[in-house]
C-alpha cells in the first residue's frame, strides 16, 4: 500500500502524461501483482487455450465461444486477445493476469486523457484516473480472466469519447471505428450514444455541439444496427431475456415500472 501511495504521489506531483502513465501502471501493479499467482478460476480455461484461425473468424459471426460451452455472447475482441495471449505465452496464468493488469492501467490512463479533454485541471483529472485504478471492483476484472471483457469495453468506450470530443477532421469515421471495437468487446457499449450526448451537453459549447450532430446521429444509427445484428444472431436468447425481464417486472413492480401501472 505504501508503494502504491508513492506512485500516486509521483503522478500527483508530475506534469506530463508520462509521469501519469508511470504512476497509474505502478499503482495497478503494486495493488494487484499477487493475482499472477491466482491461477485460473471458473470458466477461465475456456479462453486460455490454443485457438485456430477458423475459431477466431467464427467469433465475428456468432458466439464468443465457437465450441458452444459458454453462453451465447457476441464478443470477438476478448476472444482475440485470449488467443493472442496463448499464442505468445502459452497457458500461463501469469501472462493472462499480466495482460489484465496492463489493460486496467490503460483504461485508467484513458480516463485521465478524457477528463483532461474536458478542460479539467491536471489534479482532478489524475484523481479521477487514480480512483478507477484503485477501485475494489478492479480485482474482479484482473483476477478473473473472463472479466477482461469489462476492461476492454471500458478502454474502447473511453477512446470513443476522446475521439468524439477531439478536432473535427474525420471524427465520424473514427468514432464509428472505435465504437465498433467497444461493441465487439461487450454489450454495455450500447450506452455510447447516451454518454456522447451527455458529454456534449456538459463539456461543449453550443457551436461545438452543433458541429457534432452528424457524428451523434451516425453513432445512434450504428448502435441500432449493431443491436439488430445481435438479435439476428441470438434470437432465442433475445426472446428469453425479454421474457425474464417481463417476469421480473411483474414480481417487482417498483421504480419506473410504476409509471405503467
Amino acid at each position: 500500500i505504501l508503494l502504491a501511495l508513492g506512485f500516486a504521489c509521483v503522478g500527483a506531483r508530475g506534469r506530463g502524461s508520462v509521469s501519469t502513465a508511470v504512476a497509474l501502471v505502478g499503482v495497478t501493479l503494486t495493488l494487484h501483482v499477487l493475482s499472477v499467482h491466482s491461477g485460473f478460476v471458473y470458466d477461465d480455461r475456456l479462453w486460455a487455450r490454443p485457438w485456430t484461425f477458423s475459431e477466431l473468424a467464427s467469433t465475428f459471426a456468432g458466439s464468443e465461444d465457437p465450441r458452444g460451452i459458454s453462453g451465447e455472447q457476441y464478443r470477438p475482441i476478448p476472444s482475440l486477445t485470449h488467443a493472442l495471449d496463448h499464442a505468445l505465452f502459452g497457458p500461463s496464468p501469469f501472462a493472462f493476469h499480466g495482460t489484465n493488469m496492463a489493460l486496467h492501467a490503460l483504461s485508467a490512463f484513458l480516463l485521465f486523457v478524457l477528463l483532461s479533454r474536458l478542460n479539467l485541471p491536471r489534479g482532478p483529472s489524475f484523481l479521477g484516473a487514480l480512483t478507477l485504478a484503485v477501485h475494489p471492483m478492479a480485482a474482479s476484472s484482473i483476477g478473473w480472466i473472463s472479466e477482461r471483457t469489462d476492461t476492454l469495453a471500458d478502454i474502447f468506450m473511453l477512446a470513443t469519447l476522446i475521439v468524439f470530443l477531439g478536432p473535427k477532421g474525420t471524427r465520424t469515421l473514427r468514432v464509428l471505428g472505435v465504437s465498433l471495437l467497444a461493441l465487439w468487446s461487450k454489450e454495455t457499449a450500447v450506452m455510447l450514444p447516451a454518454l456522447a450526448i451527455l458529454f456534449a451537453l456538459v463539456a461543449l459549447d453550443r457551436e461545438e455541439r452543433t458541429a457534432r450532430v452528424a457524428t451523434l446521429r451516425a453513432l445512434v444509427a450504428f448502435v441500432v444496427l449493431y443491436v439488430a445484428v445481435w438479435v439476428s444472431l441470438f434470437p432465442e436468447k433475445t426472446v428469453g431475456r425479454l421474457q425474464a425481464t417481463a417476469a421480473t417486472l411483474r414480481s417487482e413492480p417498483s421504480g419506473w415500472t410504476a409509471l405503467f401501472e
